[in-house]
């Protein structure tokens, strides 16, 4: 018998991702409360030296935590540790390097374009992405398939990330079937991510039209993630990404452990 929807949230962030506050030890309660069976931590691994997050990293430190945490919440919770890679092919040696450290998951996402965040205004405005985002969904998209073929992640999450701060995704851009069938190539999942609905877009990231695309190219693999930086934004939205994987996507929806996919159905014991 299938989990529920709210089984595993694959990606969340703890005080070791500079944007957010949160300890682990509050995520894995709050998780605990709303009856989950699994938590992925995926903390940020920012090498952009703009990004805030330049540096933050603690990979030790960080190790230790979900060690603890595990030793703390062994009967109740699954704790996965995993990161959060932005822009992969960019920074060749750090993923290999990253690569050898006791993971069970690696997420990956282009979260910087032109050497500018994605939710730049400036940005936006360069490329007339309030008129026209086509422009700078097509640049993004560009940076994403570069990702996907350089590989050395398991996960692409939040797809289509530049509708979140934008109000509006962009789904006529042909090169988006090729970086669908680059993952499916490559054996990676897909995320469903739910942020958006927590910035007022009435959608996931990515939501049904992108989701039948990846399921025409022969997608199977889904995780679900929270994106959440605080423990009341965990598994928000997962009714509206169950459904959606269900409805639109495959269906398929997993976990990640010692970086192998787990179909959540076919497992008969998380903790």
């Amino acid at each position: 018998m299938p989990f529920p929807a709210q089984a595993a949230d694959m990606h969340v962030h703890s005080h070791f991702s500079v944007d957010s506050q949160a300890t682990i030890e509050a995520m894995c309660r709050a998780a605990i409360d709303l009856g989950l069976k699994a938590l992925c931590f995926a903390e940020h691994m920012d090498l952009n030296p703009n990004d805030e997050g330049y540096g933050f990293f603690r990979y030790q430190a960080y190790s230790q935590a979900i060690d603890e945490a595990r030793e703390r919440f062994a009967d109740r919770l699954t704790i996965l540790k995993g990161v959060e890679f932005g822009e992969p092919h960019l920074y060749p040696r750090e993923v290999e390097r990253m690569n050898g450290q006791d993971l069970d998951v690696i997420l990956a996402g282009i979260h910087w374009i032109d050497d500018r965040f994605v939710g730049d205004l400036a940005l936006h405005q360069a490329y007339g992405a309030r008129q026209d985002p086509r422009r700078l969904f097509e640049r993004y998209y560009q940076d994403m398939l570069r990702a996907v073929r350089h590989g050395g992640f398991d996960v692409l999450a939040h797809l289509d990330l530049p509708k979140r701060y934008l109000g509006h995704g962009c789904e006529e851009i042909p090169l988006i079937d090729e970086v669908l069938r680059e993952v499916v190539r490559a054996g990676m999942a897909l995320e469903i991510n739910t942020s958006p609905l927590r910035k007022g877009v009435n959608a996931c990231a990515p939501d049904a039209p992108l989701l039948r695309r990846y399921a025409s190219v022969g997608g199977r693999r889904l995780t679900l993630g929270s994106d959440a930086h605080a423990p009341n934004e965990i598994a928000t939205g997962f009714e509206r990404a169950m459904e959606l994987a269900l409805t639109a996507g495959p269906g398929d929806v997993g976990i990640y452990r010692r970086r192998c996919f787990i179909r959540l159905d076919a497992e008969e014991s998380l903790v």
